[in-house]
């Protein structure tokens, strides 16, 4: 799974046996999806799963990096940090709009909840995740240019009214906000990330508290 995820591949490996084919045929839509749930996808494999792992574990949800840049990996450091479940994927919304629309489709129908669409310059990768999808979208305007990011700040940023993209900061702190902004969505629905986010913090504080008193003390 991870092979196909890093080459931005599909893939249903198990589902080559024609038994397991055979009698995944069988189940009915309603047990493998329902749209009106929290929980959308797998029904009935996540109603198992629940029987032997912790319901976080066997309600998680994913999120998905869309980058057209190279901040996608500061984002998945932190998404990677608190245990969410999260996949990049080079996509363009002007070189390859076909490929980025079966991408949406495609990730929405296995559960992910949010997206991060990073672009430069006519940055409009989340807008158009945003124009296709109604879960959240987080945009973050990629530093490269001329303009040094401005552009694909107000790229990103100027969406119509009914179609919003969570904008962040351009660059760098706005990768590294994106991932921790998903990840506070996340938590909405999930007690333990809730808290691995709170602690988070407070390490972060006691961090900067340390590094004050070493200076007072030099």
């Amino acid at each position: 799974d991870l092979a196909s995820m890093a080459a931005s591949i599909e893939i249903r490996v198990p589902f080559q046996d024609l038994n397991v084919l055979g009698n995944a045929r069988e189940i009915p839509t309603s047990a493998k999806v329902n749209t009106e749930s929290k929980i959308s996808d797998k029904i009935c494999l996540r109603e198992i799963a629940s029987r032997y792992l912790p319901k976080s574990i066997a309600e998680r949800t994913k999120t998905t990096i869309a980058k057209g840049s190279g901040l996608s990996k500061m984002v998945k450091e932190v998404l990677d940090d608190f245990g969410v479940e999260n996949s990049i994927n080079v996509l363009s919304a002007h070189r390859m709009p076909e490929v980025l629309q079966e991408h949406i489709q495609a990730e929405l129908s296995s559960g992910t909840k949010v997206f991060i669409g990073i672009a430069g310059m006519a940055a409009h990768l989340a807008g158009n995740i945003a124009a296709h999808t109604s879960v959240p979208v987080i945009g973050v305007p990629g530093d490269g240019g001329p303009l040094n990011g401005f552009d694909a700040l107000l790229s990103t940023v100027q969406m119509p009214k009914g179609f919003p993209v969570a904008t962040v900061a351009i660059g760098k702190a706005g990768a590294i906000n994106a991932g921790h902004l998903a990840a506070q969505m996340m938590a909405i629905s999930d007690e333990k990330l809730e808290s691995a986010i709170k602690e988070a913090r407070i390490q972060q504080k006691k961090q900067l508290k340390k590094e004050n008193d070493e200076l007072q003390a030099s």
